[in-house]
């Protein structure tokens, strides 16, 4: 690395300038402590090398860490590193959570064509998009996924027999199926949805 930057005296300048700040921001800081020649303990130096990024308009380059190289033992310390789990979130759901800042379901309406026209911003599942027939479909499992401890067999069926907002379901006999008649009833109005249109082979 001297070599190289004895040869370029204009990137040896900046890879000074880039350490001395580095050091002055804390980032490093002198060891008094550490003997480099030591072999009585485990120690790791990181070789360092620089990324030179013309187009930047601050940091022309940057001084990075190799903790990927090889060591004595040729064992990498990123090799011996317990990594740790993702903690962030899901970029998909950054992305989609990015976009509920946008006003795209919005439409003009006035009752008379002599008011003014007025903007309304539409609040539930809007029929005509996309991605509708989805967000419907979700919205039942999310509801069954919050009632399965209460109503265990009408969570099943949600999930199993719904087709879009119709449900097509059945049972052995006449007491279960008013039995699950009852807690489908219960429990769709916990999600503020009113099942209806009954019909079914048994008068």
């Amino acid at each position: 690395m001297e070599r190289k930057l004895n040869e370029n005296p204009e990137l040896k300048l900046e890879y000074v300038r880039f350490m001395r700040e580095y050091q002055n921001l804390g980032h490093m800081t002198l060891s008094t402590k550490t003997n480099i020649h030591s072999t009585e303990h485990p120690q790791v130096f990181l070789p360092h090398h620089t990324i030179i990024r013309n187009e930047s308009s601050t940091t022309r380059i940057r001084v990075v860490f190799d903790a990927s190289a090889k060591t004595s033992t040729n064992i990498s310390l990123n090799e011996t590193l317990m990594v740790g789990p993702t903690i962030q979130d899901d970029l998909r759901r950054i992305l989609m959570r990015f976009r509920i800042h946008q006003s795209y379901q919005q439409i003009l309406w006035r009752e008379n064509p002599n008011d003014p026209l007025e903007a309304y911003r539409l609040n539930t599942v809007t029929y005509g998009t996309s991605s509708a027939p989805f967000m419907a479909i979700r919205t039942l499992y999310f509801l069954a996924d919050c009632e399965k401890d209460d109503l265990a067999n009408a969570a099943r069926i949600t999930k199993r027999d719904f087709y879009v907002d119709d449900l097509l379901t059945g049972a052995t006999d006449l007491l279960e199926a008013a039995k699950l008649q009852d807690d489908m009833l219960q429990l769709c109005e916990r999600g503020g949805f009113s099942l209806r249109k009954w019909c079914s082979n048994r008068e």
